[in-house]
């Protein structure tokens, strides 16, 4: 009922892409054992199927007789075990000895425990003569191999007792003992062959393995552990289910596809299935459906279109403004088309900002306006016109407040906190200033910039401001006192243009009029990445965002293309093209895996990912 009613709840998602599904990844070393003997037997019966399917046949006999080489000596290695056993526990003691120095590479321990339970039931039908003989000529030359440094004169205590049961309580009897020795003598085997394999696979990397001598005794004096079972006989002689190994391949990167950061979900126009092939198995699979098309190019701007802004998480409507003093709000369903279009701003629009819940926008301009617009009933009677050009549902925004003041100058920059209480903003007065959103006043003035100020945003928990000025200087302030706990100047920042925040918090990509993009590490405080390509020289701002998943960096260019970086290696990843001006603001819906953008030309336009359309890579 919970996935009708979600299903019932977002039809409008039907026609758009749709983000990664959240499900819990599953841990890919839980799911077997890689030292298991039956692992290795199948995965070395699936080579030879694939071997023999596309004619190896030499290498699949080759395969073969080494297998069958390893197969006898674990069939030999069982059937000594098994002599053994039978030596245990019919107290062939001589015999036991032959067996264990053959079947163990570390074997006195293991006789020193054959020895022992000799001993002990030597001691149990009182042939102490014979008992003190097994004591000093077998257990005293391998004293040192006992579980305990004390065990050995704990057995010579039992010289003077009259029962086993005086000095070791723990003692079952004859045939319980003989048991149990006999599979501890079982798990040491095991233990000893997955360290003779783990010794051959780090011969060549002069890895340390351990002899095993701690492993035997634990096994002794322990519970035997869980260990794997060997194959048998009727597990060799099942079937091998045809190219299993190709179906196990297809399923792995059938799982890496579903969980893949840009897994799309087909249009509902589009009746085919969208093509994801993998041309190497050498490397995980990597998504390559970032957008690489333009949906829409979306007209209603008179003038070029500073800022751009997805309202809300669904990506289903954004907000522009431009320099015809105008905010437009465009459905970007289908399509896209115009929804709504605020006015009340004397001024171009440097930025717009939108909280989480798609209720909230916040815009400034060069008049030093700050308004903030609230949908449904949160307007009020004396607005300005706001929603002319409405049709159809929707956000019906209207302005509730005009929080700024015009002595102050333009405003560059302004943002929505995520918990969409506070606004903070910055400008050409030099100053970030922090406003309560329902009172609709200024509750703090941060000062320090000697420049004006292009860029500021919040952290996640709203509790840290940061901002970029025009004085190569980004700042970090605590809301609270007011105070610049941090700032990061370097002569590889320049002139600020804009800052993003990470999703995380961890990083920061700060926009310098310098042709160079960077990354940020928030903690260290130090540049990772750099991202070059586009240009970055004349205009005033032109912005970067994080992409799908932080895992991108999407930015605008003076040459009239959108830039994709990727994050950790700063590669040039795809150029999109079609804007005939600079492209000043770029902004990325993962709910709708799409990318939005506004340019001089004053257009904005929606970029999607789609399967026939190739990539413009740089280098």
């Amino acid at each position: 009922h919970a996935l009708d009613a979600a299903a019932a709840a977002a039809p409008a998602l039907a026609l758009v892409h749709a983000g990664p599904t959240p499900r819990q990844r599953v841990k890919p070393e839980s799911m077997f054992d890689p030292n298991d003997p039956q692992i290795k037997q199948d995965l070395v019966r699936m080579i030879m199927q694939w071997c023999e399917d596309e004619g190896y046949y030499a290498t699949m006999q080759t395969i073969q007789d080494e297998a069958n080489v390893k197969l006898a000596e674990l069939e030999q290695q069982d059937a000594l075990m098994l002599r053994l056993r039978k030596c245990i526990l019919d107290g062939d003691w001589a015999e036991a000895d032959r067996c264990a120095r053959a079947s163990f590479r570390n074997y006195k321990p293991l006789l020193f425990a054959v020895y022992r339970q000799q001993f002990l039931e030597l001691i149990a039908v009182q042939e102490v003569q014979k008992a003190l003989a097994v004591l000093g000529k077998r257990l005293k030359p391998l004293e040192a191999h006992a579980r305990s440094q004390a065990e050995f004169k704990d057995l010579c205590y039992l010289l003077t007792c009259k029962n086993v049961q005086d000095g070791i309580a723990s003692w079952e009897g004859v045939s319980a003992e003989r048991e149990l020795l006999a599979e501890h003598f079982q798990t040491v085997l095991d233990l000893d062959d997955r360290a003779g394999d783990a010794r051959t696979e780090n011969k060549a990397g002069n890895g340390a393995v351990a002899t095993g001598s701690l492993s035997v005794g634990a096994a002794i004096s322990a519970p035997p552990p869980s260990v794997a079972v060997r194959p048998t006989a009727a597990s060799s002689m099942r079937r091998v289910p045809e190219r299993r190994l190709l179906s196990l391949l297809r399923q792995s990167y059938a799982y890496q596809v579903e969980f893949s950061p840009f897994h799309p979900r087909a249009h509902a126009a589009r009746e085919r299935e969208s093509a994801m092939a993998v041309s190497s198995l050498l490397d995980d699979y990597q998504c390559p459906m970032l957008p690489n098309s333009l949906r829409a190019t979306l007209w209603g701007h008179s003038a070029d279109v500073k800022a751009i802004a997805y309202i809300g998480r669904e990506g289903t409507y954004a907000a522009s403004g431009g320099s015809d003093n105008t905010v437009r709000i465009w459905d970007c369903r289908d399509g896209g088309r115009l929804h709504a279009t605020l006015e009340g701003h004397t001024a171009r629009v440097w930025s717009v900002s939108a909280g989480p819940s798609g209720r909230l926008l916040v815009s400034s301009g060069g008049e030093g306006a700050v308004r903030l617009w609230t949908s449904g009933e949160g307007g009020t009677s004396e607005s300005p016109r706001a929603g002319r050009g409405l049709s159809g549902s929707g956000p019906d925004f209207r302005c509730a407040h005009d929080l700024g003041d015009r002595r102050h100058g333009a405003v560059y920059s302004a943002a929505v906190s995520d918990s969409e209480r506070a606004c903070v903003t910055g400008g050409y007065d030099r100053k970030v200033r922090v406003f309560d959103l329902a009172a609709g006043c200024a509750v703090s003035t941060l000062s320090g910039h000697e420049s004006a100020v292009t860029s500021a945003t919040f952290n996640q928990a709203g509790n840290l401001v940061i901002s970029g000025s025009k004085d190569c200087k980004v700042r970090f302030w605590d809301v609270r006192s007011g105070l610049c706990i941090k700032a990061l100047s370097s002569p590889l920042i320049g002139e600020v243009s804009c800052i993003a925040l990470a999703g995380n918090g961890l990083s920061l990509v700060v926009c310098s009029r310098n042709n160079a993009n960077r990354l940020w590490d928030m903690r260290m405080a130090k540049a990772l990445v750099t991202f070059k390509g586009h240009h970055n020289t004349h205009a005033n701002f032109v912005r970067a965002r994080f992409g799908p998943k932080d895992e991108t960096v999407l930015g605008g260019s003076e040459d009239g293309c959108v830039y994709l970086w990727g994050a950790q290696s700063g590669a040039v990843l795809h150029r999109l093209r079609g804007h005939e001006g600079v492209v000043y603001d770029t902004d990325w819906s993962e709910r709708a895996s799409q990318l939005a953008s506004c340019s001089h030309d004053g257009t904005v336009r929606l970029w999607m990912w789609e399967p026939d359309a190739s990539y413009d890579c740089v280098d």
